[in-house]
């Protein structure tokens, strides 16, 4: 029986090289919060606009996901600007900039424009994402016992604001399986060839304005809040449209993610957990300050 080495020396190496080349996209300096933080913990966007230091720094495997993310999105894109050299009517711009609401900044992946003759000009915004099987496989019904839940409603949120900016007449949502379907599985579960490793999901302008207007108020809200030195205003909770985490419910233990929602009595309604809080940056720092 072979037995993996308890230290590697090979293997990780592109990860440590991702570790040390992973800077944000640059932004005004008269913007505070990006488009990426959309849909996250109100209390996780104040620790990083006051530039409060990670408690729970990005690990190797981090990296490595990430940089996965990185290396599959280059190549997508690359890929689509040879399809639209291909094309007559389509043009594709990557990394476009955006202004968001009154402090917030964004770098949407790609906006595709397209001149349909039946249609007339359309223009796509296209959010990539990636994810790993398990994730993927819930995300697009490959689990008997739960719905199909679709696309992250962080990743709708941040492509939703994005279309917002840019005034788009459809928003697309992709995401890409790190660990595809067996062709067994997309057989039992009715599922094409394209299903096996990526999936779409389109919402037009009348679908996802209202999420992004409200998640653009919500993230303005609480750079007013640190801007003004009032962080007390600023509680643990989430999105108002977060179909998991009922509005205005609030994290009550960030080591196990569980949260609870009262009335206006004060009166305990609802309980739940979420898993944000075990992939927090700022998690034990989280405990530390509700205790």
């Amino acid at each position: 029986m072979r037995i993996n080495s308890k230290q590697p020396f090979l293997v990780h190496k592109l990860a440590e090289e991702w570790s040390e080349d992973n800077e944000a996209p640059s932004m005004p300096e008269d913007k505070s919060w990006r488009g990426s933080m959309a849909g996250s913990c109100a209390r996780q966007v104040a620790y990083k606009l006051l530039d409060v230091p990670p408690s729970n720094p990005i690990d190797l495997a981090g990296f490595w996901n990430m940089g996965l993310g990185s290396s599959i999105h280059a190549d997508v894109e690359a890929s689509l600007h040879r399809w639209a050299d291909t094309q007559p009517n389509v043009e594709v711009i990557a990394e476009h900039e955006m202004e968001l609401g009154l402090h917030g900044y964004g770098h949407a992946d790609m906006l595709v424009m397209m001149d349909i003759p039946w249609v007339g000009k359309v223009k796509v915004l296209f959010e990539l994402k990636t994810v790993g099987g398990f994730g993927y496989k819930n995300m697009i019904g490959i689990n008997k016992e739960r719905a199909c839940e679709g696309p992250r409603w962080s990743a709708l949120l941040q492509g939703a604001m994005y279309a917002k900016a840019v005034d788009a007449d459809l928003l697309v949502i992709g995401y890409l399986a790190r660990e595809g379907l067996s062709p067994y599985m997309a057989k039992t579960y009715n599922k094409s060839e394209v299903d096996r490793f990526g999936a779409e999901w389109h919402y037009t302008k009348e679908e996802y304005m209202v999420v992004a207007d409200e998640e653009t108020r919500r993230l303005d809200l609480i750079a007013k809040h640190v801007n003004e030195g009032d962080t007390n205003e600023i509680r643990p909770r989430f999105s108002k449209s977060d179909p998991d985490i009922p509005w205005p419910a609030e994290i009550s233990n960030p080591a196990t993610g569980a949260w609870q929602l009262h009335d206006d009595l004060d009166n305990l309604v609802n309980t739940g957990k979420t898993w944000m809080c075990g992939y927090c940056q700022f998690q034990d720092q989280c405990i530390r300050d509700l205790t």
